[in-house]
């Protein structure tokens, strides 16, 4: 079998760059209209997973795809439950912490969980997590003090327990659960917030071949030429794919890495194989 042409490949015309999930991926601009913070959609019964629905632009009513969920990713509300779950988590783990130093104060026995903040379970997250979101990047910053902080506490209650300072070890622990822990757990809360406010995909209107459609991703990183000497076929490195939506890769310029190309054919494919929506 003839491998096929790549789409827009004799094309110097700019390509959107799109980030979902944690891939890139890439839109010809020939058949983007516009792009639009995403609007309500209203849900249809019946359809694919990774059809959110429709949407209204401009007076016309048109399908609105989840690329996330088109190309077998996560969607981006189980994301956010899943981050949101994770950092409920957290606190508790750190409510947990506090009592337990509490105890060892009032049992006059050794202090046996972790005093390392980097070695706890939100530490280790900490350390490992990464954003493109500033307010997200920003308010986890502001976490990194107290964190360091409440662990750092138990190395000064030790040290007390060790001098038979019982009761000056009960009243740090006690402050600290008053003043420090209370803003690390506001923070907590406060971040769960922000990730929820601060998630705005976008939906990128298109026209492929006279049908529009609506394409949602999580947000346009760039609009830039690719060099259609770079475009080859998609193999199963650097861009992860799970669907016939990404049949070619490229090579962004800059040293930026991979880009899988969308082909539009597949998104046309997707929306005219529902003429319900088309219609609605």
């Amino acid at each position: 079998m003839s491998t096929p042409e790549p789409i827009h490949a004799s094309s110097h015309a700019p390509w959107v760059v799109v980030q979902v999930w944690h891939q890139h991926a890439a839109l010809h601009s020939s058949i983007v209209r516009e792009l639009v913070i995403q609007p309500e959609v209203t849900p249809v019964p019946r359809m694919p997973d990774y059809i959110r629905g429709v949407m209204n632009w401009r007076g016309k009513i048109i399908p609105n795809i989840d690329l996330r969920l088109r190309l077998g990713m996560p969607s981006a509300r189980e994301e956010l439950n899943e981050l949101a779950g994770l950092i409920t988590a957290r606190a508790a783990d750190h409510m947990a912490w506090m009592q337990e130093l509490e105890n060892s104060v009032a049992e006059h026995r050794p202090f046996t969980l972790t005093t390392d903040p980097h070695a706890c379970a939100f530490g280790r997250w900490y350390d490992s997590f990464q954003t493109n979101n500033l307010t997200v990047a920003a308010l986890l910053r502001k976490m990194d003090a107290p964190h360091k902080a409440i662990h750092a506490i138990a190395v000064q209650v030790e040290a007390l327990k060790e001098q038979g300072k019982f009761e000056e070890a009960k009243r740090l622990v006690d402050s600290t659960r008053e003043t420090t822990l209370a803003r690390l757990l506001d923070l907590f809360t406060g971040f769960e917030q922000a990730i929820e406010d601060n998630h705005r995909p976008v939906a990128i209107i298109l026209n492929a071949s006279g049908t529009l459609v609506a394409l949602t991703v999580d947000r346009v990183e760039a609009v830039e030429p690719i060099d259609p000497a770079t475009i080859e076929p998609f193999t199963d490195s650097g861009v992860e794919s799970h669907s016939s939506l990404i049949r070619f890769i490229a090579q962004r310029g800059k040293g930026a890495g991979l880009v899988g190309l969308i082909d539009e054919t597949q998104i046309l494919e997707s929306a005219v194989a529902i003429p319900e929506l088309q219609a609605a």
